[in-house]
């Protein structure tokens, strides 16, 4: 919850809340696995980033890592998701997370931030981020994220492709 208050003009309130309930997962669960989507992981740490690949890949995506977007930005196509981990400025996230929005509107990004002091909600979805986990990332978190960010974009095309076949009739 984000709260600004100005004497004599007003105040604002952001309540972010979930937009779907998420069960805690129990050391008995299983973590979903997914089929081998590519994600994009952007970090500036190198051991850091590496241990995030691993994570991501054992979650069952192909983790491809890089300690700044601009090298992968020309083949964002090739990617089914982005994730940008970041514990330094938010605003060089939402920075980078914008110019892929911009670059590849239809790919969801999942900002991990240690502080989400600094965000407000339309600064998210001016950047294009499909949703925000703690940082550093954990397994749970991060495979909760990325499946409700495909299964989203997932719906979305088939929405599309709807859209189209009517269209066409």
């Amino acid at each position: 919850m984000n709260v600004r208050s100005t004497v004599g003009i007003g105040s604002t309130f952001e309540v972010w809340l979930p937009c779907v309930v998420k069960r805690a997962l129990h050391q008995t669960d299983a973590i979903p696995r997914e089929q081998g989507e590519t994600v994009l992981i952007v970090g500036g740490d190198a051991d850091r980033l590496l241990r995030d690949e691993e994570i991501i890949a054992a979650l069952g995506y192909e983790a491809i890592g890089s300690d700044h977007g601009t090298d992968a930005q020309t083949s964002l196509e090739r990617f089914d998701a982005v994730v940008i981990s970041h514990r330094a400025p938010v605003v060089a996230a939402l920075d980078l997370a914008a110019t892929v929005h911009r670059s590849a509107p239809h790919l969801p990004i999942v900002l991990a931030t240690a502080s989400t002091g600094e965000l407000e909600a339309n600064a998210l979805m001016d950047a294009g981020i499909s949703d925000v986990i703690g940082w550093p990332i954990t397994s749970t978190e991060m495979a909760t994220a990325l499946q409700d960010c495909l299964r989203r974009k997932d719906q979305q095309g088939a929405l599309r492709a709807r859209n189209v076949l009517s269209l066409s009739d």
